[in-house]
């Protein structure tokens, strides 16, 4: 006989990893919201990897990671977090390919998105950041205003929440935003 519960199953996370991904800024969601219990000690959150190449995705840091899902999580995910990539379509064209946008239109509507540093190109590019406030690392921002004028862009901030959107500024500001949605 199993014993049925009433306790909510995990807030579902995907963090979507796009090449060339920032390996620290990747790890941030497993390392941080991966460790949110409930009182009773069961995970609050599930985080899981995703990718558009099932093959592997090359990291700025000299190594390939092969992730356990792909795009297709994203449509099942309660939040996904985009972390810090080197991209050249969001990065440099500020544009996302085909396959990143049909990827993005999966998301369901009441999820959560949310970026880690140079991810904010991506939300930019695919018009998710257009007419809201958000952040990015200080050192892109003439960049990414001059990709993105329609969003009010506020470099100075560890992260900022504008609805259903979080984004966070640097490396470090991704844990910074990941205790945020904890707490709240």
């Amino acid at each position: 006989m199993t014993a049925t519960t009433d306790e909510p199953a995990a807030h579902r996370v995907a963090v979507l990893a796009l090449e060339p991904v920032v390996g620290f800024d990747m790890t941030i969601p497993s390392m941080v919201l991966g460790a949110a219990l409930t009182e009773d000690g069961t995970p609050r959150y599930r985080v899981d990897v995703c990718g558009l190449d099932p093959t592997g995705i090359r990291s700025t840091a000299g190594y390939t990671i092969v992730t356990d899902h792909g795009p297709e999580l994203l449509a099942t995910a309660d939040t996904v977090i985009v972390p810090g990539t080197r991209a050249p379509g969001p990065r440099v064209e500020g544009i996302v390919s085909p396959e990143l946008a049909a990827a993005l239109a999966t998301i369901r509507p009441d999820a959560r998105i949310m970026s880690i540093c140079t991810g904010a190109f991506v939300l930019g590019a695919a018009g998710l950041l257009d007419g809201r406030r958000a952040t990015t690392h200080w050192a892109f921002a003439d960049t990414f205003r001059a990709m993105f004028p329609a969003v009010h862009l506020d470099e100075n901030l560890l992260f900022v929440e504008d609805g259903n959107i979080c984004t966070a500024a640097g490396l470090a500001a991704g844990i910074d935003v990941c205790l945020h949605i904890i707490r709240a």
